[in-house]
């Protein structure tokens, strides 16, 4: 079958010099597309950090315009995404939230050691205790085993409660690296805390991506704040109530 050839609306030189202006063309839009997404997890320190006890969502930044303003707002992806059906949760103003961390921040900073005393630490030696005791329990175990080894059943019986105790310990072992844990991040967050030797007034996003765990909107609507070595403390805030228009 014979193809018919068309005759080029274009030169190729003309193609290849509009081929090139497209490629130009993604490549700044990729570039641009890049720097605005770097731009905005630089900006938004809050991103990723407020969760929605309401649904399990992630509270996510949008802006609210009207004739002689612009709101910066935070509402859960799912209610974006489906409505009330998907989550019953409220907006939240930008300034509110970064209000709210700076009051607690200097709460925190007030009463550091209460806090820690609250939540912490006795439990060490106690579990160090527990993790002795169950060694010397096991150890006789085992010494019961090897001597009842011409007998099957008591063998089995001694083995069953070797394993029990094993499991103990292991569970043991993990509380105690709990421990350890709030060690770390409590003298971690610490530190932090004494650069900032006066009260603070100015939210510091930098200050809050490193100190803050995250904050979850509950249900009833506060915020409760958990820090990186565990603390929690629970605010109060004031409800965004949108401007409705006249008719």
């Amino acid at each position: 079958m014979q193809v018919t050839k068309f005759p080029a609306i274009v030169s190729n030189e003309t193609l290849e010099k509009l081929n090139k202006i497209k490629r130009e063309k993604y490549i700044r839009y990729k570039k641009n597309s890049i720097a605005n997404c770097t731009e905005q997890r630089a900006n938004y320190s809050l991103s990723g950090k407020v969760i929605c006890e309401v649904c399990g969502g992630t509270f996510t930044r949008k802006n609210r315009k009207t004739k002689t303003a612009i709101f910066h707002l935070w509402r859960c992806r799912n209610y974006i995404k489906g409505g009330k059906v998907y989550c019953r949760s409220i907006e939240i103003e930008e300034s509110e939230l970064e209000q709210k961390f700076i009051e607690v921040l200097n709460q925190l900073k007030k009463n550091f050691n209460k806090y820690v005393k609250d939540m912490s630490n006795p439990f060490k030696p106690a579990k160090n205790e527990t993790i002795t005791e169950l060694d010397k329990e096991i150890q006789g175990k085992l010494d019961d085993f090897h001597k009842a080894q011409s007998n099957q059943s008591d063998a089995m019986r001694v083995g069953e409660k070797i394993h029990e105790l094993l499991k103990k310990r292991t569970k043991e072992i993990w509380k105690a690296s709990d421990i350890d844990d709030f060690d770390y991040w409590n003298e971690k967050l610490q530190k932090e805390l004494m650069t900032y030797k006066k009260q603070q007034v100015e939210f510091d996003g930098e200050l809050f991506k490193r100190v803050v765990k995250q904050i979850t909107f509950t249900s009833h609507n506060t915020l409760l704040f958990q820090f990186i070595n565990g603390i929690k403390i629970e605010k109060e805030i004031m409800i965004y109530e949108p401007m409705k228009k006249k008719n």
